[in-house]
C-alpha cells in the first residue's frame, strides 16, 4: 500500500510547465502512466489475494476512483491546448517523437471523447464482474455470473459508440484501435478466417495424438510451505524482495487440491 500511495502521490504532483508543449504532454502522460501502475497493483491484488466482501468493495471503490483520476489526467483545457500546438508547429523533429505523439493524440482523443460517468461504471462493472466470477468458478455457475458480463458488455458498446463517433468509424473498429492502434476489421476478419479453416483439424490431430498415448503421472501432494519457499527462491532469483511475496492462507478447497 506505500506503493499505491507512493504512485497516486507522483500522479497528482503539480509540476511546472515545460519549455515545450510536447514536453508538457510527455509530463502529462508520464503522470497519467504512474496512475495506470496504480489501476494495475490493485487488480493484482484482487486477482491473487482472494479479499473478503468487504475488502473487495474497497477494492472496487479505489479502481474506479484511479480511473477516473487516469480519465481527468488527460481530459482537460491544457492538455488540449499543448496538442493543439503541436499539431500546428509540429515541435517533434525526431521519428520517435512523432510516433509518441500520433499515440499521445489518439489516447487524448479517447479520453476527451468520454464521459466521465462512463469511466467509472465501467471500471466497477469490471470489478464487480471478475469477483462475480471468482465465486461462480469453483460451480461452474454461469448464470450467477451472466448479469455482470451482461452490465460489461453493454457499456463497453457504449464507448465503443462514442469513440466510433469521435473517430469517424463502426464502433467495433473504433475498439479494434482502442486495443491495438492500426489494426483493422478487415485484418481481424482475415485471421478468424484462417482460424475458422484450419484450427478443427489441428484440435482433431492434437486429440487424436493424445489418445493414443499413455495418461500423464499424477504430481504428488506439494505441502504448502514448500509452495511458499519455491516461491521466494524464483523471487530471489529474480531480485525481488520478499515483501513482494503477499501470503494468503488456502482455502479447504485448496489444501485438498494440494
Amino acid at each position: 500500500w506505500e506503493y499505491v500511495a507512493q504512485k497516486q502521490a507522483q500522479g497528482s504532483t503539480l509540476v511546472p510547465d515545460a519549455h515545450s508543449a510536447y514536453e508538457n504532454l510527455k509530463r502529462a502522460f508520464d503522470r497519467r502512466s504512474n496512475l495506470s501502475q496504480t489501476s494495475e497493483l490493485l487488480s493484482w491484488a484482487q486477482q491473487t489475494q482472494a479479499p473478503s466482501d468487504a475488502f473487495n468493495a474497497v477494492l472496487e471503490d479505489g479502481m474506479a476512483a484511479v480511473a477516473v483520476f487516469m480519465h481527468r489526467a488527460l481530459a482537460q483545457p491544457k492538455v488540449r491546448r499543448w496538442i493543439e500546438e503541436v499539431r500546428a508547429n509540429r515541435d517533434t523533429p525526431e521519428d520517435i517523437g512523432q510516433r509518441n505523439f500520433s499515440l499521445m493524440d489518439r489516447q487524448w482523443m479517447e479520453s476527451a471523447g468520454l464521459d466521465e460517468k462512463l469511466v467509472e461504471d465501467l471500471s466497477r462493472a469490471r470489478s464487480a464482474g471478475f469477483t462475480a466470477w471468482q465465486k461462480a468458478k469453483p460451480d461452474s455457475d454461469f448464470n450467477a455470473w451472466l448479469p455482470y458480463f451482461e452490465k460489461v458488455v453493454e457499456l463497453t458498446r457504449q464507448k465503443s459508440e462514442i469513440l466510433g463517433k469521435e473517430f469517424g468509424t463502426s464502433p467495433y473498429q473504433a475498439a479494434l484501435e482502442s486495443f491495438n492502434p492500426k489494426l483493422s476489421n478487415e485484418i481481424v476478419n482475415q485471421i478468424l478466417g484462417e482460424l475458422r479453416t484450419k484450427l478443427p483439424g489441428l484440435i482433431k490431430r492434437i486429440a487424436d495424438h493424445q489418445l493414443a498415448q499413455e495418461p500423464p503421472l499424477p504430481l504428488p501432494p506439494i505441502p504448502v510451505n514448500v509452495q511458499r519457499r519455491l516461491g521466494k527462491l524464483v523471487m530471489n532469483k529474480l531480485g525481488l524482495e520478499d515483501r513482494c511475496l503477499l501470503y494468503t492462507s488456502p482455502s479447504p478447497r485448496d489444501r485438498q487440491k494440494s
